[in-house]
């Protein structure tokens, strides 16, 4: 499978709408070897720039005139929705975080 088709797929899973271009938050864009993402705790999008499956550049920018702002070393990209757990769920999860401690 194309990776960029696996990462839209998990951007899509955790509430990413797809749009052709970003221009609020919770939305990406994928053209080529680009991949926008408006990360819903971030005020502006940052470009990802891929070569095949490596990462060239990330960078934020205006989603207005498409000016880059500042390189980015680490991204992290924030849940769009919110998961609900029932008790059972939510006690393993408790397990899981305890074990890490």
């Amino acid at each position: 499978m194309n990776i960029s088709k696996v990462k839209e797929k998990q951007l899509v899973k955790i509430g990413y709408k797809k749009v052709d271009s970003v221009t609020s938050a919770g939305e990406f864009s994928r053209r080529g070897d680009v991949l926008d993402i408006f990360n819903i705790i971030d005020t502006n999008p940052t470009r990802i720039d891929f070569f095949d499956t490596t990462i060239e550049d990330i960078h934020s920018f205006d989603f207005l005139t498409f000016e880059k702002k500042e390189t980015i070393t680490t991204l992290n990209i924030a849940p769009n929705r919110i998961f609900n757990f029932d008790e059972n769920q939510k006690q393993e999860i408790i397990k899981k975080i305890n074990k890490i401690k």
